[in-house]
């Protein structure tokens, strides 16, 4: 059954997690994504604004298959992404590693990491791991396929095993498109094929004769259902050589080797992939659909390249498919910045690297050899063992048609967005900068592009200083943050900006920035608030931005003792007293908001009490609230409580007789909640148990 739906971040949900607990459900929106899932319906998802389109697809590997400028193209009549068009046949658009297997250029074998179109998804996954209309996150997996459909039969396109690769794709509404990228090694896909030899699958050369470096096979061997390619290395343990590389796979059951081998017959042989012949990392986009005969027929140049290394791609060689190639010094391997624009439409593409890939030795741009395909790309050409990556980049789509998308028609168009990315600082002014192990430097998280801010008592005051340490003046250009620990209700989140390094802040427009809202924390993460400032921190100047809430109030408390007695007894008759103090913010007031304690186990609530605002119990004075059972203990056991008004020490005291709180018993740690309206303040403590009674503090 078809399932064809449009996802969009208003799915409502319920915050239960410590902080806030949510009855509304909204974001702010000036700049939205929508995400369409059609994986049920053709394998394709796509993320969109008014200004351009980006399609994945199952059968392109989980990539790109279509891109669309819709500030210039709102018919999407010309995707930018695919040859002829037609969602035929296409190399991955923003992004694209590629891994080559051969044993000289000639001879080379191209898997790619988006290539399409595939007759079956095979090994590819892909799947959304965030979606709001602030960002959306998608993860792509699977092999590398081969790019010239000389596959065996029915599988034109097989994919390289022994790599394993992953790419996290984070997309934003003004045209980010931050990438993480890993790939790994396969060893147990490194065995190509193999045969014992004998009346089985066996090999045998001739020695002599000018075939000296010729093997065939007999047995049921098939050198092409086996997929194996030159450069794969051949050994043969009875004939007593090897590993020799293959030169080339004549047919199903022959092969020709880099040298030669003595004779033998019904020789045992293994097969085995430890080389790659070149890597390369690429932009691409469409070309001249004109071509027919490639590398020969004359063409039309729609594209330019180049990088921050040489900023036009123009050195020309004897090279049949037309070729332009990188000019040095600098090196290739000191490149951080690709650049891929049209010369004849409003597009251009940008691709910044966050670490150097210092084994590339080489850049190659084209446009011209191979029909309705262009790149800009760097390689690593040279045999050498496969390595492991794990990369992170900033990809941008960019058109001179647009109102958000910026104008990427040269290196130095691109180079604020690379130097914005590349040379991350931030200050928190309040809250706490996350650091961790996917968090290269001043909370940037070089995967999502985003800075990561963890929130003091609901309040984050982020600084962009241009001139930070390693800054170097760079603007910041609709810059990301992620707030994590940050629970408070939609309506009280206020959004500030100062311009004068945080003394004073003023309201930020609401059509100046995208903030998620409490319905996407079931996407982000519980707590956690995506905001993009849509304006840019000019060279030279700073800017803090404040989010935090004018509602409920905010408590940092340590509970200094919990006791409870007669914990060992049955439930009903259990004594419990709670003392701590805190430092208060905002004006609360649990005689009309009501109160409520936990007492946490776990993951089990063991014990709870609540009394509702404007109970007859309520008193209040100017220094705190208390509250006294009427007739006895509450119905939770409950008796007195009493909390200080905010202030710069604020005591909290809560006794109960006759709770029922049976799992109090072994608890060697408590979480204890308390709850004024919807604001939820959280400390935990240590516990030890002697006979029926539980100390803790």
């Amino acid at each position: 059954m078809t399932n064809r739906a449009v996802i969009t971040s208003m799915a409502l949900a319920m915050s239960t997690f410590c902080g806030v607990v949510d009855d509304a459900a909204a974001s702010n929106s000036a700049l939205p994504l929508t995400l369409t899932d059609d994986r049920d319906f053709d394998g394709t998802i796509t993320v969109e604004t008014a200004e351009f389109a980006i399609v994945f697809s199952e059968f392109f590997n989980g990539g790109i298959r279509d891109l669309y400028d819709l500030s210039a193209d709102p018919g999407r009549s010309d995707n930018l992404a695919t040859a002829s068009n037609g969602g035929t046949y296409g190399q991955g658009a923003l992004f694209d590693w590629d891994f080559y297997l051969g044993n000289s250029p000639a001879n080379a074998y191209e898997f790619m990491t988006t290539m399409g179109s595939n007759a079956n998804a095979g090994a590819a996954v892909l799947e959304i791991l965030e979606n709001s209309a602030a960002r959306v996150r998608i993860r792509q997996s699977g092999h590398p396929r081969l790019n010239n459909g000389q596959g065996p039969p029915g599988d034109p396109f097989p994919e390289l095993e022994m790599i394993e690769f992953e790419t996290i794709w984070t997309i934003y509404p003004t045209g980010k498109v931050a990438i993480d990228f890993t790939s790994t090694v396969n060893t147990q896909a490194q065995g190509v094929d193999s045969g014992a030899g004998g009346g089985g699958k066996s090999i045998s050369a001739s020695g002599c004769c000018g075939t000296e470096t010729i093997i065939n096979g007999a047995g049921g061997v098939n050198f092409i259902t086996a997929e194996v390619w030159p450069g794969d290395r051949i050994s043969s343990t009875a004939g007593g050589w090897g590993p020799i590389a293959i030169a080339e796979r004549i047919d199903a059951t022959t092969l020709r080797l880099a040298s030669a081998v003595p004779a033998g017959s019904a020789l045992d042989y293994s097969i085995r992939r430890e080389q790659l012949l070149l890597e390369t990392l690429s932009i691409h986009a469409d070309g001249d659909a004109s071509i027919v005969n490639q590398c020969s027929d004359p063409f039309t140049s729609r594209w330019e390249g180049g990088s921050d290394g040489d900023p036009l791609w123009t050195r020309s060689v004897s090279d049949p498919c037309s070729t332009l190639f990188r000019e040095g010094p600098p090196p290739a391997s000191e490149d951080r910045l690709l650049v891929h624009w049209a010369e004849d439409r409003p597009a251009g593409f940008l691709l910044s690297m966050y670490q150097p890939w210092t084994t590339a030795n080489g850049g190659f741009f084209n446009d011209g050899g191979f029909k309705d395909i262009s790149y800009t790309q760097l390689g690593h050409a040279g045999s050498h063992l496969p390595p492991e990556h794990d990369r992170q980049f900033l990809a941008h789509i960019g058109s001179s048609a647009a109102a958000i998308l910026p104008s990427i028609k040269s290196v130095a168009d691109a180079s604020p967005v690379h130097e914005d990315y590349t040379r991350p600082y931030a200050e928190a002014l309040t809250g706490t900068l996350l650091s961790g192990a996917e968090i290269s430097e001043y909370g940037f998280d070089a995967a999502d592009g985003a800075y990561h801010v963890s929130a003091d008592c609901n309040e984050a005051v982020v600084l962009l200083d241009t001139n930070g340490s390693d800054r170097a003046g760079a603007s910041y250009r609709q810059p990301i943050l992620v707030l994590h620990d940050f629970n408070v209700d939609d309506a009280d989140v206020v959004v500030e900006r100062s311009f004068d390094g945080g003394v004073t802040f003023s309201a930020l427009s609401p059509a100046g920035y995208n903030l998620t809202g409490s319905a996407d924390e079931v996407t982000h993460g519980t707590g956690v608030r995506v905001f993009q400032s849509l304006g840019v921190v000019s060279q030279g100047t700073a800017s803090a931005f404040r989010i935090s809430s004018q509602g409920a109030g905010c408590l940092t408390w340590t509970a200094e003792r919990v006791k409870a007695s007669r914990i060992d007894t049955p439930a009903g008759d259990e004594r419990i007293q709670v003392k701590g103090s805190g430092v208060g913010s905002s004006a609360y007031d649990p005689t009309t908001d009501g109160f409520t304690v936990r007492l946490i186990a776990g993951d089990q609530t063991v014990w709870s009490a609540s009394v509702n605002g404007g109970d007859k119990g309520w008193r209040s004075s100017s220094r705190n609230f208390k509250w006294k059972s009427a007739t006895g203990p509450h119905a939770d056991g409950l008796r007195t409580l009493k909390i200080d008004r905010p202030g710069e020490r604020t005591r909290i005291k809560i006794k109960a007789t006759d709770a029922s709180a049976a799992g109090l018993s072994g608890a060697t740690a408590l979480q204890i909640e308390l709850q004024i309206g919807t604001t939820v303040w959280v400390t935990e403590t240590s516990c030890t148990q002697r006979g029926d009674k539980l100390g803790c503090g």
